[in-house]
């Protein structure tokens, strides 16, 4: 007895010497997904992408906090709480889906049945633990009622589940989301009902929390070195040299440069779609546009694509065959923000104006931009997987499917605001600017997801997995939505040169190009050339101001992605670029510039 009383004793004296200890845990844990989550993509995207999560995610955790303090009374047993909440939402579901990840394929042919009884089971031992681990000092009655409310709380949570999940998740997900909520009320109501001095515990996690966010931090130093940024020469005097100066009774045009994600040739349209698009090719040809009816792209890789256009020049040929062998996302990245192209039209008072696509990598960041345009209030790329990556994801998911018919509206929705905007603010963007302006614009459409029917409509999406990657489609699910999209793109193309024509202040200049054809599979799987035939065929079309007159410079028909703005440079301000020879090489996804030549003739067999 004076052992116990002894150490009981100690112990009081342990806690009553901790003193004041500062709740700090909460708020750390809370950045710990952002900053979990950066660290995969440390390098590929700048540090500003952290900014407004993270506050966010802080601001929340002591919100939340400070609300939970005054309810329990009690500063550490709200920051347990408030703590126990930000993990089961985040870290905690992030390891419960990769469970089931694993483990519902497996389970997949099991009866409904079996399922419930596990969940009975699961519920059953949380009772176990609630009467074992409640305070001597609330046995009997307040016991019975806790375990009371347990059950109902079970029982509810079970009957939510298999009702407004279980159209959304796999065969037996839905019982195993609502054990993973019965644990974590179970875990709640003992965090609840403990009478002890919780100090000791905030300092633990305090000190937790803080290692913790600092191996990530490290993590993400480590890891935004570990691809150097290459370096891409500076364009030739000599080539870069213009004869033609705006004067203020013959100003440089604005430039409209729409990039196209995914937009097939026409003939590929015709052979591999059954579509015609002829009509629309007609129609874009009345409004003055040059089309070139066997241009085609010159990588495989968008991105690869896109910046050897803006670059003015193949990139494995700029960097060279040693870079560009380890030359992945963020050297593409780089090609693509710091392009010589933009730089030259800086040097000739040019100012960019350019729109934020979907995807966070191609975010218009300085140097990039004068202007980078945005919806009010858009949502992340970063921001959405955060969001896609929590317990509220499949909550959403069935709040979208008992609304539309089918899950994954939710993430949709972001992307299609961000082709809406585009779509219908392009032709004001230049505004009255008193210098000339480039209006760059990359609508990552007809290319899936498909966001939009021919009428503009909510496209059905194929369906997304527990942790938010897009599930893929069949061939006939593919082709159905790429039509409709292409649909909605072509009518919005239209609007769009109307629009220009009729607001412009000064000449423009607009060109139309896809980075590519349709790709149904990925890059890395084209070692079958019918899929290449696919892949590289694209859309070209460009307006000049003066295109109607018979000395104007014709576009050639067979011109590849790399001379597009070559061309357009020599035809505007009179410069000596000339063209390049018109190549396509082979590459992967994971190593876009390391490069195999492709016989051009064998894309038009």
């Amino acid at each position: 007895m004076s052992t116990g009383a002894g150490a009981t004793g100690a112990g009081q004296r342990a806690l009553q010497s901790l003193g004041y200890v500062p709740v700090l845990h909460p708020e750390l844990l809370a950045l710990y997904p952002v900053l979990g989550l950066y660290a995969h993509n440390a390098g590929k995207l700048p540090m500003s992408f952290l900014a407004r999560p993270a506050a966010f995610m802080a601001l929340g955790a002591l919100l939340l906090w400070v609300l939970l303090s005054l309810l329990l009374r009690n500063i550490h047993r709200a920051g347990l709480v408030t703590s126990l909440l930000v993990f089961s939402a985040f870290s905690g579901w992030g390891v419960w889906a990769s469970l089931m990840e694993a483990a519902l394929p497996i389970a997949s042919g099991l009866h409904a049945s079996v399922f419930m009884a596990a969940y009975a089971a699961i519920v059953t031992g949380c009772v176990l633990l609630l009467v074992r681990y409640r305070p001597r000092a609330e046995q009997g009655a307040s016991t019975r009622k806790g375990v009371a409310v347990f059950v109902a709380a079970a029982c509810v949570i079970g009957a939510a589940a298999w009702a407004l999940l279980g159209p959304v998740l796999p065969r037996g997900g839905d019982w195993m989301m609502a054990a993973y909520l019965g644990i974590v009320v179970a875990v709640y109501m003992l965090l609840l009902a403990f009478r002890g001095d919780c100090r000791q515990a905030t300092r633990t996690l305090n000190w937790f929390a803080f290692v913790l966010i600092l191996l990530t931090a490290g993590n993400i130093a480590l890891r935004r070195h570990e691809e150097p940024a290459i370096a891409i020469p500076p364009l030739e005097e000599a080539a870069s040299r213009t004869v033609r100066s705006a004067t203020p009774e013959s100003p440089y045009p604005d430039i409209y440069l729409i990039v196209l994600e995914g937009y097939a040739r026409a003939d590929v349209l015709r052979t591999t779609y059954g579509y015609n698009n002829l009509p629309f090719l007609d129609a874009m040809r009345a409004k003055g546009f040059q089309v070139a009816d066997r241009s085609f792209a010159n990588y495989p890789v968008s991105l690869a694509a896109v910046g050897s256009m803006l670059n003015l020049d193949y990139l494995h040929a700029l960097i060279g065959p040693e870079t560009s062998a380890d030359a992945g996302l963020p050297s593409l990245v780089h090609a693509y923000t710091e392009n010589r192209a933009f730089q030259f039209l800086r040097s000739r008072g040019y100012r960019i104006v350019a729109f934020s696509p979907r995807e966070d990598a191609l975010e218009p960041c300085p140097p990039m931009a004068d202007v980078a345009l945005k919806p009010p209030f858009a949502v992340s790329e970063f921001e959405q997987v955060l969001l896609r990556n929590c317990a509220f994801a499949p909550m959403l998911d069935s709040a979208y499917y008992w609304r539309h018919g089918v899950s994954g509206y939710w993430l949709n929705a972001f992307s299609r605001q961000r082709v809406r905007y585009i779509v219908s603010n392009i032709a004001s963007a230049a505004g009255d600017a008193p210098q000339p302006c480039l209006v760059f614009a990359y609508l990552l459409v007809p290319e899936q997801p498909f966001l939009f029917t021919h009428g503009g409509w909510w496209a059905k999406p194929v369906g997304f997995s527990l942790r938010g990657e897009p599930v893929r489609a069949t061939w006939r699910q593919y082709f159905e939505g790429y039509v409709e999209q292409l649909h909605y793109v072509n009518r919005r193309l239209l609007e769009i040169s109307d629009a220009l024509t009729a607001s412009s202040t000064r000449p423009s200049v607009v060109l139309i190009v896809s980075s590519r054809g349709p790709g149904f599979e990925p890059a890395s799987a084209h070692g079958d050339m019918a899929a290449l035939r696919d892949r590289f065929p694209n859309l070209v079309m460009v307006r000049f101001p003066d295109a109607s007159g018979a000395d104007a410079a014709r576009l050639p028909q067979n011109i590849s992605l790399v001379n597009v703005l070559r061309f357009t440079f020599d035809r505007v301000f009179g410069a000596s670029f000339g063209l390049l020879p018109d190549e396509a090489f082979v590459s992967s996804d994971r190593s876009p510039l390391d490069v195999k030549p492709l016989a051009v003739s064998e894309l038009s067999k």
